[in-house]
C-alpha cells in the first residue's frame, strides 16, 4: 500500500499523525511553523509526510495516478490511495485525472475525499458548488461509495468494496468542528484560527484538560 497525501493544508494532522505512528519524534511539533524547520504550516515535498509537490492543490492525484498504473503494467499487488479535500474537486486537474484513471482501469487507485464544505474563502457550496459529487464520479467512470467521515470502521469498509477495472473513490462527509466547540463558534470562517493569550486559550485549554 503506498498513501498520497493531496491537501497540503492538512499537514499539522499529518504531522501529528506520522508522530503516533512513530514516524517523527514525539516532540517534533514543538518546531511546526517555525523559521529554519521543515515542519512547515502548508506541507511541501521537503517536509514530513510530502513526498511530491502539492501545489496547485489535487496534483497528487496525478502522482497517484501515474504510480497505479505503473503497478498494474509491472503486475504488482497493492493499492494506491489518495486523501483529498473537498476543495480540491474544484481544480480541473482532479478530473482529468479521474478520466485517466477510468480509461486505464486502475482499480488499485482509492480515492479518501474529506468533504466539509469548508475552504479557504468559504463554504464550497457559496464559493463553487462541488454536487453532487457521486453522479459526477460516476460519469467520469469511478466506483462511488459514501460514508460518515467520522466513522473509521465504515471508510475501513468502503475502501473493500471496489468494483474491478474502476477507480474507487470514497466521499467521506464530515463536520469541521466535530467536538470542538470553539470552532463551531467561529462558522464559517475557520481557516487560518489563531488562539489568542487570555480568555479565549484558556478556553481551549480547559477543554481539552477535561475531555
Amino acid at each position: 500500500m503506498i498513501g498520497f497525501i493531496s491537501p497540503a493544508h492538512y499537514a499539522a494532522p499529518v504531522y501529528a499523525s506520522l508522530i503516533e505512528c512513530g514516524r517523527l519524534a514525539p516532540n517534533a511539533l514543538e518546531k511546526f511553523n517555525r523559521d529554519g524547520y521543515a515542519m512547515e504550516m502548508i506541507g511541501a515535498n521537503h517536509t514530513p509526510g510530502f513526498e511530491t509537490a502539492a501545489g496547485t492543490l489535487a496534483q497528487a492525484i496525478s502522482t497517484a495516478g501515474g504510480t497505479a498504473h505503473t503497478r498494474k503494467i509491472r503486475k504488482e499487488d497493492g493499492n494506491i490511495y489518495v486523501l483529498m479535500s473537498d476543495g480540491e474537486l474544484q481544480e480541473g486537474e482532479l478530473w482529468e485525472a479521474i478520466q485517466a484513471a477510468a480509461f486505464y482501469k486502475l482499480d488499485n487507485l482509492i480515492l479518501v475525499v474529506d468533504i466539509n464544505g469548508q475552504q479557504v474563502e468559504g463554504t464550497t457550496e457559496k464559493v463553487m458548488a462541488i454536487e453532487p459529487l457521486d453522479k459526477k464520479f460516476e460519469a467520469f467512470g469511478a466506483k462511488v461509495v459514501t460514508v460518515d467521515g467520522h466513522d473509521i470502521p465504515a471508510i475501513e469498509a468502503a475502501a473493500k468494496q471496489g468494483e474491478k477495472d474502476k477507480p474507487l473513490v470514497i466521499l467521506c462527509y464530515t463536520n469541521p468542528t466535530q467536538g470542538i466547540p470553539l470552532l463551531e463558534e467561529r462558522r464559517p470562517s475557520l481557516h487560518f484560527v489563531r488562539l489568542k493569550k487570555g480568555t479565549e486559550y484558556d478556553k481551549y485549554l480547559d477543554f481539552y484538560k477535561n475531555m
